[in-house]
């Protein structure tokens, strides 16, 4: 049993209602306490932009969708569980993706794969993609911050960087940079394995959208049938 915060390090209490001992429901470790949860914008239970996940008081397309339907075929209809702007979402990605922090990959880990398989069930015929990360990264960092994330799922990593040392990451670029950059992606599946399935990429943010069409395009180029994203934030 987890007894702290991963965040702030505070003890974590447990509540052990009647309810729990009639059902013999097993215990579920808690990773994050109540203030810092609080601190995070669940995005689950509120209007978004159908297109990306982004946080929308009219819950219709936002401006960066509707540039994306200008030169997409369609739309990746991103979902994504919490929004990217909070200093705490900020603060824990720093934390997990740029310090190596592993163990931060339990806060959110059972959150994220419970909405995935929510939103697109395994039963249904759909295939979790990573967004995979170079290898000066992973050597940096030790770890491929969506498989620490999503490794509750069975993933087909079908995935790998064209570049594996050297490249200018996608943190450090404005806007304009993101959405100039090329394909970063190579296919590494074997032949057939994707064709005519239904995909769901996963990646920790969705912030212009490059990336993940970048994949889409990579996938489809391979077979896929549909292929559709889910992020951790945005």
């Amino acid at each position: 049993m987890n007894k702290q915060c991963l965040l702030c390090q505070q003890d974590l209490t447990y509540h052990f209602d009647l309810k729990w001992f009639l059902t013999l429901q097993p215990l579920v470790d808690k990773y994050l306490c109540e203030r810092c949860a609080a601190n995070f914008i669940r995005l689950d239970n509120k209007l978004t932009c159908p297109g990306c996940g982004r946080l929308s008081e009219m819950g219709k397309l936002c401006s960066d969708c509707l540039r994306w339907q200008q030169v997409a075929s369609e739309l990746l209809t991103n979902k994504a569980l919490y929004s990217y702007q909070t200093e705490a979402m900020k603060d824990y990605l720093e934390r997990y993706k740029f310090l190596g922090d592993y163990r931060l990959r339990y806060v959110f880990q059972k959150r994220w794969c419970d909405f995935i398989v929510k939103n697109y069930p395994p039963k249904q015929g759909w295939l979790y993609v990573p967004i995979p990360v170079d290898q000066e990264s992973k050597s940096q960092r030790g770890f491929n911050q969506v498989i620490g994330l999503a490794e509750l799922l069975p993933l087909t990593e079908v995935l790998e960087m064209k570049q594996t040392h050297g490249r200018v990451k996608q943190s450090k670029k404005n806007r304009r940079q993101r959405m100039q950059t090329k394909q970063p992606f190579n296919y590494s599946g074997s032949e057939g394995e994707i064709l005519q399935k239904k995909v769901v990429l996963l990646d920790d943010v969705y912030t212009t959208g490059r990336t993940l069409y970048h994949a889409r395009a990579v996938l489809k180029k391979h077979g896929a049938a549909l292929v559709r994203s889910v992020t951790l934030s945005r």
